[in-house]
């Protein structure tokens, strides 16, 4: 008859077979060895996480240079060949003509608001009435008065794509950093794990031994009542949690693979820890507002702005000033037109004021609320910014001294119980110390052991945090 306890253990067996047996087999291939250093690397150099963090900035990259594109020197030309038979309206003849053109043209924008272009066409004309070639450049030039001469649309859309790239770029080294740390995490919840699978699997070993000790004292009527029943319970426990452990060490390594982007069937070895660790660094005593996350908010809080003015200037009328001017040639030979217009152009000339408005834009009017929105967020935002940050900084560094300091504490502990252990075990075998006294003691000195790791891993990652907050 199984009791609720033994079918509970049997689960718990059961299912850590089960992991065993589906982990591949790994005799031809040598355990990959990873240390506190070890983690870091692969962290920078294989895990997917880091390389999305590192693409992030790659969006802000392409709304910047498409904004930028158009102020790129274009190059456009033009080819083509027109044979003609219609018949005139006004004689009714068919000419009969063939005519080729020929233009270049060049354009460049700049961000003085100035547009200029430079226009070459050649033309050639034959027919069976007239033949003649033609040949004429246009020199364009075009400036925007109104709003220039406050702002522009397109420039402060620049001048936000730009500050957000500035600011992705910082933000991703922040994100890496913290990446970074939330790896190193892993790594030490998986140390622990292991920790607890290896103290209770000495422990349990321990408490077999234990059992075998009281039956003896049983056989020979010296064992106290319930004194064998408690030590095989206590065994019983043992197994069930090291069976657990176990199943947390499986969930926790695969977990730290999956972030190192290791193969699944790929065995770990963890190093031994040091108990040495890293001293406190120095207070940070500097200024708040060269550090890398006040510089985020500023960079954000100037975009956002930057982003509110360009929709705000789309509401304006835009006036502009032109000015154009055409030299001509036009002779039966295109040598000769070529050099008309080259020597003495025909000249034409072009000057004008230009206008464009845009009547009831819904859509920029709801661009304009959610950038005046957002613009407000920001403000308070950065209004807060260094307060906040200081207020960070001081706080992470506190919870950086109490990590330090429990170190020390935690490893004191494991000294302490482990003395606790060696004397209860010699009193307990000489028959002056209760077997519950013993059990307890050799519990609490497991519990030590694992506290001290995560003790460890605490300070080594709240240091990480504190370094990547001073930066």
């Amino acid at each position: 008859m199984f009791t609720a306890s033994n079918k509970s253990y049997v689960r718990n067996i059961a299912l850590s077979m089960l992991c065993l047996i589906s982990q591949p087999a790994m005799s031809d291939v040598s355990p990959l060895k990873l240390s506190e250093d070890d983690v870091i690397k692969l962290v920078r150099s294989q895990s997917s996480n880091y390389r999305e963090i590192e693409n992030l900035n790659l969006a802000s990259e392409f709304t910047y240079q498409a904004l930028n594109g158009s102020y790129r020197l274009n190059l456009n030309f033009d080819y083509s060949l027109e044979k003609d038979k219609t018949e005139s309206v006004s004689t009714f003849a068919i000419p009969d003509s063939d005519k080729t053109k020929k233009t270049l043209i060049l354009s460049k924008r700049f961000y003085t608001g100035t547009a200029t272009t430079f226009e070459y066409t050649n033309i050639d004309y034959d027919s069976n009435t007239t033949n003649y070639a033609q040949n004429y450049y246009t020199l364009a030039l075009e400036q925007n008065i109104y709003p220039y001469i406050f702002s522009n649309s397109e420039m402060q859309a620049l001048k936000a794509a730009k500050t957000e790239v500035e600011r992705t770029r910082l933000q991703t080294d922040i994100d890496l950093l913290d990446n970074t740390k939330d790896v190193l995490a892993l790594y030490w919840k998986v140390q622990a794990s292991q920790k607890s699978v290896q103290e209770n699997e000495d422990l349990l070993k321990k408490y077999g031994r234990l059992v075998t000790n009281v039956k003896s004292k049983k056989a020979n009527s010296y064992a106290s009542a319930g004194e064998v029943e408690q030590a095989l319970a206590e065994y019983e426990t043992r197994k069930q949690t090291w069976l657990e452990d176990r199943n947390t060490l499986l969930t926790n390594l695969q977990q730290l693979k999956t972030a190192l982007n290791i193969p699944t069937e790929q065995q770990i070895e963890l190093t031994t820890p040091q108990n040495t660790v890293k001293p406190l660094p120095e207070k940070f005593q500097g200024d708040v507002k060269a550090l890398r996350r006040y510089k985020v908010q500023q960079l954000k809080t100037k975009s956002a702005v930057a982003s509110f003015e360009s929709t705000s200037m789309k509401d304006h009328p835009k006036v502009s000033v032109y000015g154009k001017y055409t030299g001509h040639g036009l002779d039966p030979s295109q040598s000769e037109s070529f050099n008309e217009m080259k020597d003495d152009p025909k000249d034409k000339y072009i000057v004008g004021v230009k206008l464009d408005y845009f009547f009831g834009d819904d859509l920029n009017k709801a661009e304009k609320q959610l950038r005046r929105a957002t613009q407000e967020v920001e403000l308070a935002r950065f209004a807060r910014a260094e307060n906040d940050l200081r207020s960070q900084i001081e706080n992470t560094r506190q919870k950086l001294e109490n990590a330090y300091a429990n170190v020390e504490t935690t490893q004191n502990v494991v000294k302490y119980r482990t003395e606790a252990v060696k004397q209860l075990n010699v009193t307990y075998l000489q028959g002056r110390t209760d077997i519950s006294f013993l059990i307890d003691a050799f519990n609490k000195k497991i519990q030590a052991e694992v506290a001290a790791i995560n003790a460890l891993g605490n300070y080594t990652t709240i240091l990480l945090e504190y370094e990547n907050l001073v930066r």
